[in-house]
């Protein structure tokens, strides 16, 4: 995978994440294939750009993604128009006025339709937090 092609596909996660947070429903689901799937603590979906965008609406304002970063990237391309990033989400939302954090396994999988990348497949999965040891 050319260097090129890599910061693409970390630009196009960037995007999507800042989209969410900005609360721009409609600019991210024109970031994803007509039909997708998506994954996580609810179970799995196959949505279209008004179900993401509805879904998103459902999200409370009191429990607002507020900030991410991304942990331990990896990309892994089966062929030149599919291209599947892995990586650790650290995401911080404000619910009811507190802040908390959220570590999840997220992964998404690109297809590139003509020169477009558009996300076919996304799936968030909440990682239990170890206690320290006593």
């Amino acid at each position: 995978m050319s260097q090129d092609t890599r910061n693409q596909i970390m630009e196009l996660e960037d995007t999507f994440w800042r989209r969410m947070i900005a609360g721009h429903h409609s600019a991210a689901a024109q970031m994803l294939t007509q039909r997708s799937v998506l994954s996580g603590d609810r179970g799995a979906l196959v949505i279209t750009h008004d179900d993401y965008i509805n879904l998103a609406k459902l999200t409370p304002e009191s429990a607002q993604l507020k900030d991410f970063s991304l942990e331990d990237v990896d990309i892994v391309m089966p062929n030149d128009d599919v291209a599947v990033i892995s990586y650790t989400a650290l995401s911080v939302f404000n619910t009811n006025g507190q802040t908390h954090t959220q570590r999840s396994a997220v992964t998404t999988t690109w297809v590139r339709s003509s020169e477009t990348w558009l996300a076919a497949a996304h799936t968030d999965t909440p990682l239990a937090e170890i206690p320290a040891p006593a």
